[in-house]
């Protein structure tokens, strides 16, 4: 399960940054 919690941990940064980069892209 270490594995799992690490994809979680990382879910947590990557989906805002992930968000941000869209609203970016939409403003284009």
């Amino acid at each position: 399960m270490e594995f799992f919690s690490y994809i979680t941990e990382n879910a947590l940064i990557l989906i805002p940054v992930l968000y941000i980069i869209g609203m970016i892209l939409k403003g284009i």
